[in-house]
């Protein structure tokens, strides 16, 4: 019956908390989690009309249901982005106001979106950040407090940073306000910082630019779109990976017409194809319809290499957007490629059939398969296999048994001796977590070299001795020739192959 509900009754505030707390009074009682089955219009409407408090309810119930019930939810776009958002801003006055068990609720909520391996990386580590900054406002409240969601959440959010250092200096600043530290950021947080860079990487910091920076940003951008030059167009789809949910209605509806002819011109489809996951929420239903088509038939075309990779990796990024049917399409094309001979297809096709397995609608046969074989590709004696398959796993970790979740551990543990999967292996660590051992965990630890530790150090140092004082957390990024600043963009895939003794 809930199901039955117009969308624009629902749109009626007055409708909204009495509709989740039905679903919520049914979910206590039913075998499934019906509130993680929802359209995402619908959820993210019910999601914005609850308090932080109902959401954290929403959680626990989801958690004592069933175990994997909160973690279906957590991987929901729409409930992490709808949950984080305010707890964001309001995670010290929750921690202020907040009797122990509703803030540990919350803690523990915010812990399961961060191991999500499958979650987007900035959510993931805004979600830490949260964690981090209520365990700031109770340390300075209690000395005595025991810092270990922080110590857990600080150590995840750099094991995570090493992959995308720019973000995580941005988010890093927001830690060093919090504590009082010396704010020296390494670059500026502006529009112009982020044209710099052709290839829009710098763009990960457009959500934390000022209003009047965004607008600019948004102006620059489509001035590049008109210019009509190929690199210009390429620059700007690029940059709007990040930057587009910043953008009016009408802007993104521009935009997302222009990016659908891209995809079809021989001249810049292969960039299209690399930001279509972006792109993908914003698209119309008839749009996502014509444009995996088009995805499919090049993956399934045996004379491009290059471009069924790319199609493949699009796969892998819109998931968990597709639809049961379009689900169907993916896998049928996608299977045949998991055992290919050409190890790059091979290495991308299992990338895919992770994401896709891992969705509610998977066949429960298809994921077996792609289990089967990640563990085996695992023991591959080539590096780009591993992290093909050990990304495979991480995906698909809530859906492994005991005795696997044992042999991915051993495997991390091994690849943190091969310094082309070392920082791989230490950020699929984080899934694992708060079942290593102490002497496990030291063993990542130390395997993320003395700057990632030093910072960890003084960080940590700063909170228990509530010794807010000199410490600079930007001059240990940018002065250090191993630093996250200095660390060169991730090499193109795939990676040179490790020979032992070189």
């Amino acid at each position: 019956m809930l199901y039955l509900l117009s969308i624009g009754k629902i749109r009626e505030n007055k409708l909204i908390t009495p509709f989740a707390e039905n679903i919520m009074a049914q979910t206590r009682n039913s075998s499934t989690t019906q509130f993680a089955d929802l359209p995402d219009e619908v959820l993210q409407l019910i999601l914005q009309g609850l308090s932080t408090n109902d959401l954290l309810r929403l959680s626990r119930t989801c958690q004592i249901l069933r175990t994997n019930a909160l973690a279906v939810l957590c991987r929901n776009p729409v409930f992490q982005s709808t949950l984080l958002t305010p707890l964001l801003r309001a995670g010290i006055t929750i921690a202020d106001k907040s009797d122990p068990a509703t803030c540990n609720d919350l803690l523990s909520a915010l812990a399961t979106i961060a191991q999500q391996p499958a979650a987007n990386i900035e959510l993931r580590m805004l979600a830490l950040m949260t964690i981090i900054r209520i365990e700031i406002a109770a340390a300075k409240k209690d000395r005595e407090h025991k810092t270990t969601y922080f110590d857990s959440a600080l150590q995840q959010l750099l094991l995570i940073g090493q992959n995308n250092h720019l973000l995580l200096t941005v988010l890093l600043h927001k830690i060093s306000q919090q504590l009082g530290l010396p704010d020296k950021p390494n670059f500026p947080l502006t529009a112009d910082y982020i044209l710099q860079d052709t290839t829009g990487r710098n763009s990960t910091i457009a959500p934390y630019l000022r209003t009047e920076e965004q607008q600019k940003l948004a102006i620059k951008i489509q001035d590049l779109f008109a210019s009509g030059t190929e690199d210009n167009i390429v620059k700007a789809l690029y940059i709007c990976r990040t930057m587009l949910p910043y953008f009016d209605r009408t802007q993104q509806a521009a935009i997302t017409e222009k990016f659908c002819s891209y995809m079809t011109d021989p001249e810049i489809f292969s960039v299209a194809q690399q930001v279509c996951g972006a792109m993908w929420p914003h698209l119309t239903a008839q749009q996502k319809d014509s444009l995996l088509k088009t995805t499919l038939s090049r993956i399934t075309d045996p004379l491009a290499v290059g471009t069924q990779v790319s199609a493949l990796h699009t796969c892998a990024e819109i998931a968990s957007q597709l639809t049961p049917a379009q689900y169907q399409l993916a896998i049928t094309a996608i299977q045949p490629l998991w055992q290919n001979d050409n190890m790059q297809i091979r290495c991308a096709a299992l990338l895919a059939g992770g994401a896709l397995c891992a969705q509610p609608s998977a066949n429960i046969i298809s994921r077996n398969e792609i289990i089967r074989l990640a563990f085996i590709g695992l023991q591959d004696d080539n590096e780009n296999i591993k992290l093909a398959a050990l990304d495979t796993c991480q995906k698909l970790y809530t859906t492994l048994n005991d005795e696997q979740h044992s042999r991915l551990r051993m495997a991390i543990l091994a690849m943190l001796k091969n310094p082309l999967t070392q920082q791989a292996a230490a950020q699929a660590s984080i899934a694992l977590w708060p079942q290593l051992e102490d002497n496990e965990k030291q063993q990542i630890w130390a395997s993320t070299g003395a700057v990632t530790a030093g910072i960890f150090a003084k960080l940590h140092a700063a909170i228990t001795n509530s010794s807010l004082t000199s410490v600079s957390i930007f001059s240990i990024l940018s002065n250090m020739p191993t630093g996250y600043g200095a660390l060169p963009p991730p090499p193109p895939f795939p990676p040179p192959t490790y020979k032992p003794g070189s």
